[in-house]
């Protein structure tokens, strides 16, 4: 993020990038939704959720506890009357005997959550993220990462039509994303267990739907639950390819980045024009799961302020390459980023930019 704020619209990005984005970068502010009348905010304090709220009457805290089966109807009336007190309502039920403390602060903190999870079923529909001290006045807070509410959100998605859209295409293989860190890890389900099985780096996206015991609905999601927390990634599909394996001299690798750095950058400034500063952290996120499933062409190259990758740390890591397919291992390295950062599009913007952006780069590269 270039700047202390960005917006967009939620038919371009989805929910999941979002909070993806907002986690990585470690950001504070509030994350404002509208659709039609409806306003939701998310306060975020160094990438995880603290606080939500909304102006929806049903997701007032009285009324939560009130279909929860927490509080009786009497009460609630009772606590509504008093709420001209300017009292909060949470505090009147508390004094009124109605719930004790603890539960007052359980509530709060599912309240938060009910709010985040209702955003997944949102698929249109305005955001805008404003970076900055949050109010000091909100006492009860919850402290949620964003990988397990993005992953409980998704599990609550009703319209799953949709999500077959996030991926490249049925015939894209997908790949485990190793990640020791233990901030990382949530709890799967038996069935969410059964699919990351069948992610073996060989199956396509098409034979893990067949393969699968769940259905192809239900494994789609499943599928996107995992891309979206980082567990999985695309690893290529049908624009992969297989060079023979020959000596590379430096020339010949310096034009190899360089012509896919024409493709970084023209892919990036695509994306600016789109959909603004977030179009860098879309894509270093991107970057960073690659680097983690290859640790020898891509480690510790970064992509610089045009989207392009720093070419002479790729042919530094080349040059300690041990091995007679050095060409092999740098296309494939600099494919799969090209690939990842075509999917960026397509699961920002839709699949009519991903066909006119393939369209373009075949210019540069015939064979897409």
């Amino acid at each position: 993020m270039t700047g202390r704020s960005f917006k967009g619209d939620l038919s371009e990005i989805s929910l999941p990038d979002i909070l993806e984005i907002l986690r990585t970068s470690g950001k504070t502010g509030i994350l404002t939704f509208r659709q039609d009348r409806m306003k939701k905010s998310l306060h975020i304090k160094d990438g995880n959720v603290i606080f939500a709220s909304s102006n929806i009457p049903e997701e007032r805290l009285g009324d939560l506890l009130l279909s929860w089966g927490m509080i009786e109807k009497e009460d609630f009336q009772r606590s509504v009357a008093l709420l001209s007190l300017k009292r909060r309502q949470g505090r009147i039920l508390v004094e009124m005997g109605a719930i004790t403390p603890k539960q007052l602060w359980e509530g709060v903190q599912n309240q938060i959550r009910h709010i985040v999870y209702s955003l997944f079923n949102w698929h249109q529909g305005v955001f805008y993220f404003a970076e900055g001290d949050l109010p000091t006045h909100e006492n009860i807070t919850a402290d949620v990462g964003i990988i397990e509410l993005i992953a409980e959100g998704i599990r609550r998605m009703w319209n799953v039509s949709d999500l077959q859209q996030k991926f490249p295409s049925r015939r894209a293989i997908l790949a485990r994303v190793n990640s020791d860190s233990p901030s990382e890890q949530i709890t799967l389900e038996s069935f969410e267990k059964h699919v990351l099985e069948l992610v073996d780096g060989k199956r396509t996206f098409q034979e893990i739907c067949r393969d699968s015991e769940i259905g192809e609905s239900e494994t789609i999601k499943v599928l996107y639950m995992l891309l979206s927390i980082g567990y999985i990634r695309v690893q290529s599909g049908s624009m992969n390819e297989t060079p023979e394996q020959k000596e590379l001299s430096k020339e010949e690798a310096t034009g190899i980045i360089g012509n896919y750095n024409r493709m970084y950058s023209y892919l990036y400034r695509y994306m600016m024009r789109e959909v603004g500063p977030i179009t860098e952290h879309v894509l270093n996120k991107y970057l960073m799961e690659l680097k983690e499933a290859n640790s020898s062409i891509l480690k510790n190259v970064s992509m610089r302020k045009d989207g392009t990758l720093d070419g002479a740390a790729i042919q530094g890591n080349l040059d300690w390459f041990r091995g007679d397919n050095k060409k092999d291992m740098l296309i494939t390295s600099l494919n799969e980023f090209l690939y990842s950062s075509i999917l960026a599009v397509k699961r920002t913007l839709g699949p009519e930019h991903e066909s006119r952006v393939i369209e373009t780069l075949k210019d540069i590269r015939p064979e897409l």
